[in-house]
């Protein structure tokens, strides 16, 4: 029986996602996983990495960031926009409201002035999430 510590991360066969991370005696790591995730003898922060599964062989990557809006104060004259280039298709949240757009250029407009949060969150992509100030 192996009672050596191990650092391990456990992530999802299929999108790479680190689920659990920790450090325990490597005859317990495998207890960490569930059906359709897989072990790694590796310290992955899940907040930043995932395992590149459609790589060969498989490793870690670190989470790509999104560009963020090209500025973040607009005109409230339903005209002026502050845009960001999304590389996929992705739920974008505006004040609450998920809203799913392509993969390109998104306009955020506004006839209102006030201040409007708006987060992505998608994997394998950081959360981003920017607060736009209609005037």
């Amino acid at each position: 029986m192996d009672i050596s510590t191990v650092e391990f991360s456990v992530y999802d066969k299929v999108t790479g996602q680190v689920t659990v991370s920790g450090t325990t005696q490597k005859v317990n790591a495998s207890f960490h996983v569930q059906p359709g995730q897989a072990l790694v003898y590796k310290w992955l922060k899940g907040t930043e990495d995932y395992m590149d599964v459609t790589s060969q062989p498989m490793r870690p990557k670190l989470r790509p960031a999104l560009p963020g809006f090209d500025k973040l104060t607009i005109k409230a004259d339903g005209t002026d926009a502050a845009t960001i280039v999304l590389p996929d298709a992705m739920t974008v949240t505006i004040d609450g409201l998920p809203a799913q757009h392509e993969a390109g250029p998104l306009a955020f407009k506004a006839d209102s002035p006030g201040a409007y949060v708006v987060s992505i969150t998608q994997f394998p992509y950081l959360d981003f999430s920017a607060v736009i100030t209609a005037t």
